[in-house]
């Protein structure tokens, strides 16, 4: 199933109360595979919410590599490993410039998983395995690739190719 998110903006009376209510931040936990949610207290005034920056930059990070993974998959539908190979390598290499300005556990591991997707995808390209491993080798891929794109997708509640603003916040 797919997963949408409704981003919204109260505007209030300058008489209302402190607190309006809460907003649910939701997503799927990859290394414990689980579903995590958070509830976060929507407050008026100097305690309004403020998102952690950790928690947007992942959600964004997470919702570009899934949008990679699934154009890598069309690219490999169309039989157009070059195209595929490049997709990865230059995602791969904003992970890495990510990384670098915030290195955390899930960037580098997402990192890891795009760069060995990247590698396996040149040797395809290049004619590096012979024919019977290049054929259990695209098929890895793919199923590879179409996992990571739905899980973030399912991570960050975006609709695949979905190429609006993101947002953690669900109504």
């Amino acid at each position: 199933g797919e997963s949408y998110w409704v981003v919204f903006e109260v505007a209030l009376p300058d008489e209302s109360p402190p607190s309006i209510g809460t907003a649910a931040v939701s997503y799927v936990d990859m290394l414990r595979s689980a579903e995590a949610r958070h509830e976060i207290a929507l407050a008026v005034g100097h305690s309004a919410v403020r998102l952690p920056a950790d928690l947007v930059v992942r959600h964004g990070l997470g919702a570009w590599t899934s949008e990679t993974a699934r154009y890598a998959v069309d690219d490999l539908d169309q039989d157009d490993l070059a195209t595929a190979a490049g997709r990865l390598t230059a995602h791969a290499n904003d992970l890495e410039n990510a990384y670098s300005d915030l290195p955390r556990v899930w960037l580098r591991e997402d990192l890891a998983t795009v760069q060995d997707l990247a590698s396996l995808t040149q040797a395809l390209e290049g004619g590096e395995l012979g024919a019977r491993a290049a054929t259990d080798a695209r098929a890895l891929l793919r199923t590879t690739l179409d996992a990571l794109g739905r899980a973030r997708v399912e991570q960050v509640g975006a609709r695949p190719h979905d190429r609006s603003p993101r947002c953690c916040l669900a109504a």
